[in-house]
């Protein structure tokens, strides 16, 4: 689950695909929150991952992480790490939190998310000799393939997990299209692959004593897709927006896709029970164009076999749900 405790952000990121800054109004309750994480736990959900905007800017947001570990729920928290600069002590949140942080490369920072690249790196620092465990999520966007290379390259020197995801067409990134990868970066889109492959294959994360939630969910929410043949919005994972809304995924959210249940009003499990209908009829093979691609055809995971990238943003019911160039990136990549 991935559960967005605000829409408040420090930043004005140019590819935020929920737009963040300022809060929704009427944005869930301590109490509410609670509440949803109870029904969470009962229902067995695998994992929650709290986001925003960036969740340590809400004055409770360790009361409720704290509360999710205490009712036994493995926790990932997405900053992108400022307030931990000097407002909250990182020794504050929970030990088996795994942190996630935003990380684009120093330069890639500084242009994404209109922050020194060099504050990011100073508490990545600070998280390393708290010997915290904690992972780098960046975003490869057409002004930093070559930067994240080098930046891949020193994760795996350093021991530091690290993740990459792919710019997409939706949020604020719709009106700023120059972000887009083209299809002239395909070599060196390649070379940071496979500085990625390195990465993964000799990746050892530095776990410390203590437990820690699973940094790995959605290495399993992947596996589950290859081995049913089934996307996995609305399936194998969901959204709640900051003011109690149910999507299907974070892209739904992005989106604004169909939602019609809230938390606040209707039960998790019976939301879940009646939302999704037409999602869950889905298999990769009714996406046009999915069921001869070379990526599906190795056994690689997509994550864009999803109707609110589809339908929405391209007009193409069921369709393949990427820009040219990243298609090409995405089959290219699965020739490794």
């Amino acid at each position: 689950m991935h559960l967005e405790l605000t829409r408040h952000c420090g930043l004005r990121c140019k590819h935020c695909y929920i737009s963040a800054g300022k809060p929704r109004k009427s944005e869930l309750s301590t109490t509410e929150w609670k509440n949803i994480l109870d029904q969470l736990r009962d229902l067995e959900v695998l994992s929650v991952y709290f986001t925003g905007g960036d969740p340590l800017l809400r004055k409770d947001c360790l009361e409720i992480v704290t509360y999710a570990k205490k009712i036994g729920m493995s926790c990932n928290l997405l900053t992108n790490g400022l307030e931990l600069e000097k407002n909250i002590s990182v020794d504050d949140i929970p030990k088996d939190v795994f942190l996630v942080l935003s990380f684009d490369g120093e330069n890639g920072t500084s242009i994404l998310r209109h922050v020194s690249g060099n504050r990011i790196l100073n508490i990545i620092d600070m998280l390393m000799s708290r010997k915290r465990a904690f992972a780098i999520q960046g975003l490869i966007f057409r002004d930093n393939v070559k930067e994240m290379i080098h930046v891949a390259k020193w994760c795996t020197r350093s021991g530091i997990d690290f993740s990459l995801n792919d710019i997409l067409p939706i949020g604020r990134a719709k009106k700023n299209k120059q972000l887009l990868l083209s299809e002239s970066q395909l070599p060196e889109l390649m070379d940071l692959e496979k500085a990625m492959k390195l990465h993964e294959a000799i990746r050892s994360i530095s776990l410390p004593e203590y437990p820690v939630s699973n940094p790995d969910i959605y290495q399993s929410i992947s596996a589950l897709v290859r081995a049913t043949g089934r996307p996995e919005p609305g399936v194998f994972v969901a959204y709640v927006s900051s003011d109690g809304f149910l999507y299907a995924d974070n892209y739904y959210a992005a989106e604004n896709w169909k939602s019609k249940y809230n938390l606040r009003y209707i039960r998790f499990s019976d939301a879940w029970l009646q939302a999704f209908e037409e999602e869950r009829k889905l298999r990769i093979d009714t996406f046009a164009g999915c069921i001869d691609c070379s990526l599906l055809k190795s056994g690689g995971h997509c994550d864009l076999q999803n109707m609110a990238m589809s339908s929405h943003l391209y007009k193409a019911n069921n369709h393949c749900g990427v820009y040219p160039a990243l298609k090409k990136l995405k089959i290219c990549r699965a020739s490794l």
